[in-house]
């Protein structure tokens, strides 16, 4: 597999690519987890708070807007999801797994 894309695929720590759909159900579980210890699961972005409601009114309230908006606009803020996240919750889903620690407790 030459090319490398995220809908389907994901690419293994050791730089290996594999197909969501072929990864074992303990692979699959265990790179969630990763994406979650690493906090790249946030698949609402901050910025639709921007979108979704107007500009605050006062001067010194609009100042802290537009700093916070330039402060999620910027180059160098990290990512808060892997763009795989959600294709490997889908997997997930599909195949009817469930939360290890949950069905430990059962």
């Amino acid at each position: 597999m030459s090319t490398y894309d995220y809908k389907t695929t994901w690419k293994m720590q050791n730089k290996q690519f594999i197909k969501i759909k072929d990864m074992g159900d303990s692979h699959l579980r265990n790179t969630i987890d990763m994406l979650k210890r690493k906090g790249l699961t946030d698949l609402e972005s901050p910025l639709d708070a921007f979108i979704k409601y107007p500009p605050p009114n006062g001067d010194m309230a609009l100042m802290a807007w537009e700093n916070e908006f330039n402060n999620l606009t910027s180059v160098d803020r990290k990512p808060t999801f892997h763009p795989c996240y959600k294709y490997l919750l889908g997997e997930y889903h599909r195949r009817g797994l469930r939360d290890a620690k949950k069905e430990k407790s059962i």
